[in-house]
């Protein structure tokens, strides 16, 4: 059979392979408390701010003394890839 034939014979929806991905995904919300890569050295907490296909955005709420980069008021903005987090 023909790619087209096999093409045609696709149920609907199937067209969108991202679709997996933002289930998947969906568990972390607009306003979730989170630790952000909670095997750091220091601990960082955060809220989600924003959330899309492609990134989610933290603001930075609470650092453990000695943190040298983030402050509290700091935005992040990852790529989901990137993003590692446990629940608070």
């Amino acid at each position: 059979m023909s790619p087209i034939g096999n093409q045609s014979k696709r149920k609907a929806g199937c067209g969108r392979p991202w679709a997996a991905d933002m289930i998947r995904h969906s568990w972390l919300k607009q306003g979730d408390r989170v630790r952000l890569w909670p095997e750091d050295t220091y601990a960082k907490y955060a809220v989600v701010k924003e959330t899309d296909y492609y990134t989610v955005t933290f603001e930075i709420v609470e650092v453990e003394p000695g943190e040298p980069h983030y402050r509290p008021g700091h935005r992040v903005k990852l790529s989901w890839s990137q993003v590692f987090v446990k629940m608070e």
